[in-house]
């Protein structure tokens, strides 16, 4: 209950939809590799393009996760809590950013 009137909870849940829906495509374009590799396929080198990519996509991630511990920080000691936040705007929040990364 305590959660659900928390804007820096749904702001971090927001926050691991999103590095969890930008993780897809680097996994898909390596678990593709890695069965046509095991299948005995020989394949070209990944283009610039995809590398640069890819590489754009983890480096992205791998920030990202700096603010997951600030938010629970923040979430632990209260900071912004408002006592009537409207937990469907929370809601909200979470599912476009879930939806919208995720394509």
């Amino acid at each position: 209950d305590f959660y659900k009137n928390e804007p820096i909870f749904w702001v971090k849940m927001s926050s691991v939809a999103v590095l969890g829906a930008l993780s897809f495509f680097p996994a898909i374009v390596f678990f593709r590799r890695d069965m046509a590799r095991k299948e005995g396929v020989t394949l070209p080198p990944l283009s610039d393009a995809l590398v640069e990519r890819c590489t754009t996509i983890i480096n992205a991630e791998i920030s990202g996760l700096i603010f997951i511990p600030l938010f629970a920080s923040l979430m632990a000691r209260g900071v912004f809590y408002v006592n009537d936040f409207p937990w469907a705007i929370g809601v909200a929040l979470y599912a476009v950013c879930l939806g919208g990364a995720g394509f």
